[in-house]
């Protein structure tokens, strides 16, 4: 029975991979397939065509083994001379075809040329030319020597003896890539939030893999332009416990591996998602920024720690965040991209602007001063004014973000300063008011 199933699959999905088969994706829109097989072999020298790999395969990474020893590779070629019209024409000059035109007639003869409007054909009638406007089936003996359907390897193969062998091919191919989806629901107050990740993996290969072993690298891997790529990623994993059925991480050289602990059907031009993580009771908080410019900024900023029910090293991705408004229906507040998150470092996220509250800065003064014969030193004069009109109090940061040698001369209210471009307020604002600010710093 499962014979028969097999052959069916194979007949209804010529270019699936059936076989052990392992793909590892990256985040770079590029993919390594891993692949093992049972061939038949002839003694001596002979060809083997594999069939049904990557039509977006890079042909100098493939790399092929034999775990027995009486098999030698003498030649490698990948075959991607896909048929088409044109292909077909161009094989066929010289040879005889059938055309059939939109008026019910039957043309028979030899291809002698054609070009974008016409063909040209030596019929037992003449020489007879035929517009492409005409024409609704063209029809040819058979499939030319060399054009393919689809994308294929062949070897050139020296066995020892004739028998069966196992054979494991491993080769890039771009085409696929995967990235993490996150969703965020925060609740009533903006203290905590309940976090879901998924991984979004988008197949367009060309091919389709069923029942197939899923591996994911987070991480930045170099790749170099129009230069061959060698696939020789050698790892060993160690066993991991599977208490339930999603993504397990591990340490990998300087990235991080997330192996998923069964097989996945991954079909061609199909976007797949499998749930990466599943954390509630995330505390968070909501902060307000000013920086002088434009309007003032919302951010959502948590930390990823086991302390605070996550603690896991989070992919790169698109983090969506809701909430739910006073009828408990959950509803869009804005999206982020974040960067790969190590365990124990926070995330801050540009949610949207605020309406209520309003900053503007307004140059007071303003002063050029030469220091000396090579350098200048300059005084700026703000007021920053933060208007809240909701109707609870907040709190906005002001920032002021200053280039060269610097410091802060007067100011109304006290400053920190955050690094060596940045000064920061914390303002205090009551519901319905404002505040102001005017400082004064010099740099040079």
């Amino acid at each position: 029975m499962k014979k028969i199933l097999f052959c069916l699959l194979l007949y209804l999905f010529p270019g699936v991979i059936f076989a052990n088969t392992e793909i590892t994706i990256y985040n770079k829109n590029i993919g390594l397939v891993k692949e093992t097989r049972k061939i038949k072999l002839n003694k001596g020298i002979q060809e083997y065509i594999f069939k049904r790999v990557s039509e977006h395969i890079i042909p100098e990474s493939v790399y092929l083994k034999f775990p027995n020893k009486n098999i030698n590779i003498l030649e490698q070629n990948f075959e991607y001379d896909l048929v088409n019209s044109l292909k077909l024409l161009h094989k066929y000059i010289n040879k005889s075809i059938e055309i059939y035109t939109r008026q019910n007639k039957k043309y028979s003869g030899l291809l002698l040329s054609y070009d974008p409007d016409d063909l040209v054909l030596k019929t037992k009638a003449g020489i007879t030319i035929i517009s492409k406007e005409n024409i609704l089936t063209l029809k040819f003996a058979e499939l030319p020597e060399g054009l393919i359907t689809k994308p294929a390897l062949r070897w050139k193969l020296e066995a020892a003896k004739k028998g069966t062998y196992n054979i494991k091919l491993s080769y890039l191919t771009r085409n696929i890539t995967w990235q993490a989806d996150y969703i965020a629901l925060l609740n009533k107050d903006d203290s905590k939030l309940d976090l879901k990740g998924w991984v979004t993996i988008n197949n367009n290969t060309g091919l389709s893999f069923f029942d197939s072993k899923l591996l994911l690298i987070a991480g930045d891997i170099n790749l170099i332009r129009n230069r061959p790529v060698k696939p020789e990623f050698r790892y060993k994993l160690s066993a991991l416990p599977i208490k339930n059925k999603s993504f397990k991480e591990e340490e990998f050289f300087e990235y991080h591996l997330y192996r998923l602990p069964y097989n996945v059907d991954i079909k061609n031009n199909q976007q797949k998602q499998i749930k990466l993580l599943s954390a509630e009771n995330i505390k968070c908080k909501k902060e307000f920024v000013y920086e002088g410019e434009g309007k003032v900024k919302i951010y959502v900023i948590f930390k990823n720690s086991n302390k605070n029910n996550l603690g896991k090293p989070l992919p790169a991705g698109k983090l969506r965040i809701y909430k739910n408004d006073s009828l408990n229906s959950m509803q869009f507040i804005g999206e982020n991209l974040i960067d790969h998150t190590p365990e124990g470092e926070p995330i801050k996220l540009l949610v949207g602007n605020a309406f209520d509250i309003i900053g503007s800065k307004t140059v007071i003064q303003y002063k050029k001063y030469k220091d000396n014969k090579y350098s200048y030193r300059y005084k700026y004069k703000y007021k920053v004014t933060i208007k809240n009109r909701k109707k609870e109090k907040v709190t906005v940061t002001v920032k002021e973000k200053v280039i060269g040698v610097w410091k802060i001369i007067n100011s109304s209210l006290p400053y920190t300063k955050e690094d060596a471009f940045t000064a920061a307020w914390k303002l205090v604002i009551p519901a319905k008011s404002e505040k102001t600010i005017i400082y004064e710093y010099e740099s040079r």
